[in-house]
C-alpha cells in the first residue's frame, strides 16, 4: 500500500462519528510499518487541528479508518502527558 492512498482517507471514532482525514503517515525506518497517523480533525470538534493516533488504535483499515478509541479519550490523553 502506497502513502498516497491513505492520505485524505476519511477517519472515525469508536462511536463511528467522523473525526476528520489523514494527513500524514510516520512510519519505522527500519521496519517499514506505519507506527501513527495524523488526522486533520473536522472544524469546531476541538480546538486541536491535528491529532496524532497510534497504529495500534486502528481498528478497521480499508474505504475509511475506524479507531477503537474515541476522540476525547486521545485529547485526554495528550493533556495528562502534557
Amino acid at each position: 500500500m502506497r502513502i498516497k492512498s491513505i492520505l485524505g482517507i476519511l477517519v472515525l471514532d469508536n462511536q463511528a462519528k467522523e473525526i476528520g482525514k489523514v494527513v500524514d503517515v510516520e512510519f519505522d525506518e527500519n521496519t517499514g510499518k506505519f507506527t501513527k497517523i495524523i488526522v486533520s480533525l473536522k472544524k469546531n470538534l476541538i480546538s486541536n487541528d491535528e491529532i496524532e493516533v497510534d497504529f495500534d488504535d486502528v481498528n478497521t483499515f480499508g474505504d475509511y479508518i475506524l479507531l477503537k478509541i474515541s476522540v476525547a479519550e486521545k485529547v485526554e490523553n495528550a493533556e495528562i502527558e502534557e
